[in-house]
Formats: C-alpha cells, sequence, structure tokens
C-alpha cells in the first residue's frame, strides 16, 4: 500500500539542521508518510544524523538515496521524486521545520475537492528572528481558469516547499526542478501552468528559517547571472512545449520582476562598488529576450515595478537603501 504523502528532502552539509527537520515531520498528526532523504555527497555528518533517525520509533519512514557525485538541489529534489511513492509528494529544505499539523490539514483538504496542488502559508524566520508571514495569492483556491491562470501567473510567490503536489500530476506534465540554482523559480511557474485545481490551507505551517550561510544570504556578486541563466532555461522550455505564446504577457511580465528587478537587486546587495555598466547589462538582455520591454501592461500597472525600473535606470546608488530596507520589511521582493 502506497503511502499518502511522500516528503522528498535534498541533504547537503546540513548536520546541525537535518535533525530538527526530520523531527518535526516524524511529529506530523497523520502517520501516512513516507520520508526520502536525498543523500547529494556532503562533506559532513548529515547522513550519520539521518542513519541515527532511522534506528529511532518512527525511523522505519525513513529512505535514503545516495547520489553518484554532488549534483545540486534541483537533481536532488528530481532523484527523490523519481523514489517516492505517496499519493501526493512535499519538498521540504534540510534545514526547515514544520508543524505537526501540516501533512493532515493538506492531504484532507487536497484530497476532498480533488486538488493537483494543495498550498499553504509560511513563517520566514530571519537571522534575528523576525518572523515574516508568505501567503500565496489569497484567491488561488478553486478551478483554475484560463483568466485565472493568468492572474496566479503575475502575483505568485516562489514558495514550492509550501505546496503539497499530486505525484501523478508531476509526472503527467513533466513538471521537474532544473540542476541550476534557484531551481524553486523555474518549479513553481510549471505548476501554475498546468494546475486543473488549487486548494489553500491558509496557516503558516512551514517553517522557513533564512540562515546566514544560505544560498538567499551568502555574498556572490554574480548571482544575478544564475538568476538570468535560469528564466533563460525556463523560457526556452515554455516555447518549446508552446506555452509561452499563450500566456506571453503575463510571462513576460514574470520576467520583467523575476528575471530584471530581482537580479539587479542581487547584484546591487551583493556588490561592495555595483557597477552601472553591469546593471545596464543586466536590463539590456531583458530587452533582447522581451522586446516590449516596460511596456508590458502588467509592468505599467505596477508602481513598484516601474519605481524600481526607474531608480536602475537614474540613481543606482539610491536604490540600495531602498532595496535593503524593503526586504527587511517584505515577506517577497516580489
Amino acid at each position: 500500500m502506497n503511502p499518502k504523502i511522500s516528503a522528498v528532502i535534498p541533504l547537503y552539509n546540513a548536520e546541525r539542521y537535518i535533525g530538527p527537520c526530520i523531527r518535526s515531520i516524524l511529529a506530523q498528526t497523520l502517520g501516512d508518510f513516507e520520508i526520502i532523504v536525498v543523500d547529494d555527497r556532503g562533506t559532513d555528518g548529515s547522513v550519520d544524523v539521518v542513519r541515527a533517525l532511522m534506528a529511532e520509533p518512527g525511523g522505519e519512514r525513513i529512505s535514503i538515496v545516495t547520489l553518484e557525485k554532488n549534483s545540486r538541489a534541483g537533481i536532488a529534489r528530481n532523484t527523490g521524486l523519481a523514489h517516492a511513492r505517496g499519493e501526493y509528494v512535499i519538498f521540504i529544505d534540510s534545514d526547515d521545520e514544520i508543524e505537526p499539523g501540516m501533512f493532515e490539514a493538506l492531504y484532507a483538504r487536497a484530497s476532498a475537492e480533488d486538488s493537483d496542488v494543495c498550498l499553504c502559508d509560511a513563517a520566514k524566520i530571519l537571522p534575528d528572528g523576525k518572523v515574516l508571514r508568505m501567503s500565496h495569492p489569497s484567491d488561488a483556491a478553486g478551478e483554475v481558469s484560463e483568466d485565472k491562470r493568468r492572474s496566479l501567473l503575475t502575483r505568485y510567490i516562489t514558495a514550492m516547499w509550501a505546496m503539497l503536489c499530486r505525484r501523478s500530476f508531476l509526472q503527467d506534465n513533466e513538471i521537474y526542478f532544473t540542476p541550476e540554482k534557484y531551481e524553486d523559480s523555474f518549479f513553481v511557474p510549471l505548476l501554475y501552468l498546468y494546475a486543473r485545481k488549487i486548494s489553500y490551507v491558509k496557516e503558516p505551517f512551514y517553517r522557513y528559517f533564512v540562515r546566514d550561510n544560505s544560498i538567499c544570504t551568502t555574498v556572490d556578486d554574480t548571482k544575478y547571472a544564475q538568476k538570468v541563466s535560469l528564466f533563460d532555461n525556463l523560457f526556452r522550455v515554455l516555447k518549446e512545449r508552446g506555452l509561452y505564446g499563450k500566456y506571453r504577457e503575463e510571462l513576460d511580465y514574470v520576467y520583467l520582476k523575476k528575471a530584471y528587478l530581482v537580479p539587479s537587486f542581487n547584484y546591487i546587495l551583493n556588490s561592495l562598488k555595483p557597477s552601472s555598466k553591469v546593471l545596464r547589462s543586466i536590463r539590456a538582455h531583458m530587452l533582447e529576450v522581451i522586446p516590449s520591454g516596460v511596456a508590458n501592461a502588467y509592468f505599467r500597472r505596477d508602481f513598484k515595478a516601474r519605481l524600481m525600473d526607474l531608480l536602475l535606470r537614474a540613481a543606482p546608488a539610491l536604490t540600495v537603501p531602498v532595496v535593503r530596507r524593503y526586504s527587511k520589511m517584505s515577506s517577497d521582493l516580489f
């Protein structure tokens, strides 16, 4: 008998956090689940911690899949999905935790409503202890009409660990993670492009910890290029699947926000001396991908995005304090 839920955890050098993460899963009030830990060939004692937990009560639910070499989180998640047996799948980061009622609440709602995806909120916990609530679009639940799909594409948040997905839905529509960094930014748009029905339990069941040494916080002034490359890859795939033309206006708006503005901010925040030349190159690349540029109808109605574009073009130095202040106040830049 297959379990109701498969929890997939990519594991790489998370010795300090993997124990609390798995224990929070083992504490779920829904008893019918499996935990698939994908060992991405780290160099610390993370796997030993998992093996010790496998010997404890409830540890029979845990299995370890070991990759041949370090392949990053995207490949690890895809590998976990290939080994999953559950009706639904959820992807959990090895340094995060979940509330005890998460699986029961999401599975009950998804099953009752026959949904492809069931969302929940998350608590984003910053290094200083401040907690921000991350919420999906409030009207996400229900049948996904064409109008609703277009609307959701312009407003989604990239929080794939706060999403329970029907396994057959992912497989039938070839929804997967890219090997690149920021693999969730590739995965989530595909969910919204293919989902037939979505459920939403508006409770912060997922505890997302922003660590000082995480991808999000590590200083690297080349991160912007990785983000741009990922969205270029996503657009290539969408064009191959014949989806880009159908949702061009919405997807161009996604690119403007997440492959132009966000990478520009990443560069500014990760560079000691931001170069106007680099910022201009990011914008120039955006115009190559989206010739209509900021004439996009959604972008024109987005005052915050237009203001940031104006600052980036006219006064990059002023953008630094604005972005830093806003990033501390908001759960998501865009």
